[in-house]
C-alpha cells in the first residue's frame, strides 16, 4: 500500500491535474487575429502558475498507452502505467488553449490531438501575422490625416489605431501619440501644433481637450477671409462706370461730384430695376454675400473683362503691376535638384516650393538654423515623391526656405516613418528596406557630402501643327473687323 500512495503521489507531481482552476480568472480575452501577444501573455501566466510548461515545450513528450516489456525471455505489450495521468493532464491544457479561441481562430486547431501540437499551430500562425500587422498599423498611423472629419471622428479613428497596437503588444508612448496626432492635422491648424510641440510638451489625453476646445473655437469664430484675397480687392477697387451702351437720350454729368442722370429715352433701365431698394432681405444678402467686382486680367481695372479690354490687342501695352510680380519670381537653380541625406537636420528642407504637392503656407513664429547661428525664415510645408527613376522616395513635412543653399533630407524622420535603412560607404550611399532588403535608392559622394540625384522632369511638345482659316481665327477671336484679320493674316 506504501509502495502504490508513493506512487501516485509521483504520478500527481509529474502529471498535475488542477481540474478545479478558473480559467477565466487567469484568461480574461479570446485568442483573435489582432491580440494575440496579450493572450499569450495570460495563457502563460496560467500554464506557468500549474506547473504545466513542460507539455507545450516539449519536456514532457508524448506517451504511448502501452510499452514493450520482457517476462520470462518473451516480450510482451502491457498498458502502460503513465499513460492515463499523461492523458487526462495534456487533455486539460489543451481544452484551456482551445475554450480560449475565438470562433474564428478554432477552425485552425481542429484535429489536432495534443496541447503541444495546438500550441505549436498558433504559434506559426500568429507571430508572422502579429509581424506583419504591426507594420501594417504603424505604417496607417503615420498616414492618417484629418481631411474632411470631425475632430471627434479624427480623435476617434486615431485612438482605434493606437488601441490595435496596443493590442498585439505594441504600446505607443505619450509623446508618440501627440506627435502623430497633431501630425494628421493638416492645413488649418499650424498655430495649433506650434504652441503643442514648444516643451513642455503636455500629456496625450490633455492635448485631445485642447484640441477640442481650439476646434469648438473656430466653429463660433469662423474661418478668417483668405488674405490674398483680401489684399487683391483691396488694391483693385471698384471702378464707376461712366459710358453706357444704351440707345436714346441718356446722360450723365458731373456737378459737385454728384451724378445726375437723366433716363428718359427708349432702352435705359428703370431706376427702380438699376438700384437696389434698401430691404430687410437685400440687407440680409449684401452681409453675407459681399458682391465681388470683376478685375481685367489685362490692366487690372474693374467693371470689364479682358475679353472686352481695350488693350485686348495692344501688343506694347504692359501692366504697372508686372514688373513686380517679374520682381517675385525666384527661379529654381537646375544645378541644384540634388538631394542631400543629413543625420543632423531635424527636418527635410527644400527651396523651391514647385517641387513639392500638397503646399500650405507656414504662419508659424519658427526658423531654420544654420550652422552659422543664423535663422532662415520658413514660407511654406509641403510633401514631395522624389522621382528615382524605377521608385520614388516619399517625404512629407518638407519645410520651404527660400534662402537654403541645399535640398536636406531629415535621415531619422524617413527611417521613422518608413522601412528604410541608409547605408553609407566611402564614395556612395544605398537606401534598402529593411523588410524585403531591396534597394530603394542610390547616391555618390559629392567633395564631403552625399547626394541623391533625382531624375530631370521631361518636357514634351508637339510637332504637328495646322493652318487655321481665316474663319477660325475670326472665331478664336472673337469676331474682330476684318481690317485686325488681313493685319495678322499678313505677319
Amino acid at each position: 500500500m506504501a509502495c502504490s500512495a508513493s506512487s501516485s503521489t509521483l504520478m500527481a507531481a509529474k502529471y498535475p491535474y488542477p481540474s478545479n482552476v478558473n480559467v477565466a480568472n487567469f484568461v480574461s480575452i479570446k485568442l483573435s487575429h489582432k491580440n494575440y501577444l496579450l493572450w499569450k501573455t495570460q495563457m502563460l501566466g496560467l500554464i506557468e502558475s500549474q506547473d504545466m510548461m513542460g507539455f507545450i515545450e516539449g519536456q514532457i513528450s508524448k506517451l504511448t498507452s502501452t510499452i514493450e516489456t520482457v517476462e520470462n525471455g518473451e516480450a510482451r505489450s502491457v498498458p502502460n502505467p503513465e499513460f492515463l495521468a499523461w492523458k487526462k493532464s495534456d487533455r486539460l491544457l489543451r481544452g484551456w488553449i482551445i475554450g480560449s479561441l475565438s470562433e474564428e481562430v478554432v477552425g485552425l486547431v481542429v484535429g489536432l490531438q495534443t496541447s503541444s501540437k495546438v500550441w505549436t499551430a498558433l504559434l506559426k500562425v500568429f507571430a508572422r501575422e502579429s509581424k506583419d500587422q504591426e507594420f501594417l498599423l504603424n505604417r496607417k498611423l503615420h498616414t492618417f490625416q484629418k481631411q474632411e472629419k470631425t475632430i471627434t471622428e479624427y480623435v476617434t479613428g486615431f485612438k482605434t489605431i493606437c488601441d490595435e497596437l496596443a493590442a498585439i503588444g505594441k504600446h505607443l508612448s505619450d509623446q508618440d501619440k501627440v506627435y502623430w496626432l497633431i501630425n494628421g492635422l493638416g492645413a488649418g491648424y499650424e498655430a495649433f501644433m506650434t504652441s503643442i510641440l514648444r516643451p513642455p510638451i503636455p500629456a496625450y489625453i490633455d492635448v485631445v481637450s485642447l484640441l477640442e476646445s481650439h476646434d469648438n473655437m473656430k466653429n463660433i469664430h469662423g474661418f478668417q477671409l483668405n488674405p490674398i484675397a483680401v489684399s487683391i480687392s483691396q488694391e483693385v477697387p471698384a471702378q464707376p462706370s461712366y459710358f453706357h451702351n444704351y440707345r436714346g437720350r441718356a446722360q450723365y454729368t458731373r456737378k459737385n461730384s454728384n451724378p445726375r442722370f437723366n433716363s428718359r429715352g427708349r432702352g435705359f433701365p428703370p431706376t427702380s430695376q438699376s438700384r437696389p431698394t434698401n430691404t430687410p432681405a437685400n440687407a440680409d444678402q449684401s452681409t453675407t454675400q459681399p458682391s465681388v467686382k470683376t478685375a481685367c486680367q489685362i490692366c487690372g481695372l474693374s467693371n470689364h473683362t479682358a475679353f472686352k479690354c481695350y488693350h485686348r490687342f495692344n501688343q506694347a501695352y504692359q501692366p504697372k503691376y508686372l514688373p513686380q510680380i517679374f520682381s517675385t519670381v525666384q527661379g529654381a537653380d537646375p544645378n541644384n535638384a540634388d538631394w542631400y541625406p543629413d543625420t543632423g537636420a531635424t527636418s527635410h528642407v527644400t527651396d523651391d516650393p514647385g517641387t513639392l504637392n500638397h503646399l500650405i503656407k507656414y504662419h508659424g513664429t519658427d526658423s531654420v538654423m544654420v550652422g552659422n547661428g543664423q535663422h532662415l525664415p520658413i514660407t511654406h510645408i509641403g510633401s514631395t515623391n522624389l522621382d528615382l527613376g524605377n521608385t520614388t522616395l516619399p517625404l512629407d513635412d518638407v519645410l520651404v526656405v527660400p534662402a537654403i543653399k541645399k535640398n536636406l533630407i531629415f535621415v531619422s524622420q524617413l527611417t521613422s516613418s518608413m522601412p528604410y535603412v541608409f547605408e553609407f560607404t566611402s564614395d556612395s550611399f544605398v537606401i534598402n528596406d529593411k523588410e524585403t532588403n531591396q534597394m530603394i535608392a542610390k547616391g555618390a559622394r559629392k567633395g564631403d557630402l552625399y547626394a541623391l540625384k533625382t531624375r530631370p522632369k521631361a518636357v514634351f511638345f508637339s510637332d504637328r501643327f495646322r493652318t487655321a482659316t481665316s474663319e477660325i481665327w475670326n472665331s478664336r477671336l472673337g469676331h474682330p473687323s476684318a481690317k485686325i484679320i488681313d493685319f495678322l493674316s499678313s505677319k
